[in-house]
């Protein structure tokens, strides 16, 4: 991400933190702030900080966002929504 940024000054991010599979078991874990995501978000807090980023996040789907400051906050939740709705079947709206 460091190096992204280093490219393109006004990048955002955005990720879910996919959960689990144990085929062994054959179980799943949930998808509400499973440890993926827990990692992630403690990553990017301690890493990415708050200077340049406003970091939000749905727990309930393990989505986690960091929208450069320099962008505008509405239109890169309605842009990054729409790109996880084009990869992703179901919806994952951000509510911020």
């Amino acid at each position: 991400m460091l190096n992204i940024l280093e490219k393109d000054k006004l990048a955002t991010f955005s990720f879910i933190g996919a959960n689990t599979y144990d085929p062994v078991s054959d179980t799943e874990e949930e998808i509400d702030r499973n440890q993926r995501w827990k990692v992630y978000k403690y990553a990017m807090e301690a890493r990415m900080g708050t200077e340049i980023f406003t970091h939000a996040m749905v727990p309930g789907l393990s989505k986690y966002v960091m929208i450069n400051k320099q962008q505008d906050i509405n239109f890169m939740l309605y842009e990054i929504d729409r790109i996880f709705n084009l990869v992703y079947e179901k919806e994952l709206y951000l509510n911020f």
